[in-house]
């Protein structure tokens, strides 16, 4: 009978620890050590009085900013952050905790009390010794176009961006190759008329460009990146992500993939 007994007393505890957990729901939170995390929205981050978009909006953080986490709610959407002072909940598709993140996009970092901001991240003057130092390598120009666009890995994506403070994706593609002497025009579309070299898949090397539509979109072309090699490009993506390496073998590129144009000789 005592066995019995207590083996009551465990289911009932796990049923009301359940019922507990569910009742909870977002609004409770996973603590621990979280550290930092950087803020990757273009335009801003809501922070919201509940891990709810139903939440009061108590501050917009804003993009790039480094600030501190605190817990994530069990559902993996929110994070409780620390922001001028004040608790509250952003969600986790524009905080990034990655360090290289933090390391390479954050500019603007607030402990909580105060705010202060990290050095300009690529003035001119660092462009331009980037750009001397990797013509200086005995490599090919499209492996120096390359190196050169992944200095850029981890910036922000931001619509109609051209520079590094922020790169839409035909943005970064003119703007690296304007720094190797290469003058294209503004957008993905007009990039690919503009080139009358095409290149088989097969025959992709570093340097070239490759081209994709966007479905619900009108244009032929709505995206653009440079081929590095092995089936991997780098671009910018969408908002509220960074400039990343994509590949080319994964479904979304291979079903929306329309050509590929070479400019370099």
């Amino acid at each position: 009978m005592r066995k019995q007994k207590i083996k009551n007393n465990i289911i009932r505890y796990i049923i009301i620890s359940a019922i507990i957990v569910i009742s909870l729901g977002a609004t409770a939170a996973f603590a621990g050590d979280w550290g930092y995390g950087v803020v990757i929205a273009n335009g801003g981050l809501n922070m919201r009085s509940t891990a709810s978009l139903d939440g009061e909006k108590i501050s917009v953080i804003p993009d790039a900013t480094v600030i501190s986490v605190n817990a994530m709610t069990p559902d993996g959407h929110w994070y409780d952050v620390t922001y001028n002072g004040q608790v509250g909940y952003v969600s986790s598709d524009y905080l990034s905790l990655r360090t290289y993140d933090i390391e390479t996009y954050g500019k603007h970092y607030n402990d909580g009390q105060e705010a202060k901001d990290a050095p300009e991240l690529f003035t001119k003057e660092e462009v331009s010794a980037s750009v001397a130092s990797i013509n200086s390598k005995d490599i090919t120009e499209g492996e120096k176009i390359c190196e050169f666009a992944a200095t850029f890995l981890g910036v922000p994506y931001v619509s109609g961006g051209t520079s590094p403070e922020g790169f839409d994706c035909s943005g970064l593609v003119q703007y690296v190759y304007s720094e190797f002497g290469y003058k294209l025009p503004r957008t993905a579309t007009e990039q690919c008329e503009s080139l009358s070299i095409t290149v088989d898949k097969a025959d992709l090397r570093p340097g070239d460009l490759i081209f994709f539509k966007l479905p619900g979109y009108s244009k032929p072309i709505g995206h653009v990146g440079i081929y590095v090699g092995d089936n991997q490009f780098i671009h910018a993506t969408y908002t509220g992500d960074v400039i990343r390496y994509g590949d080319l073998n994964t479904k979304y590129y291979i079903e929306n993939y329309v050509t590929s144009k070479r400019l370099l000789s």
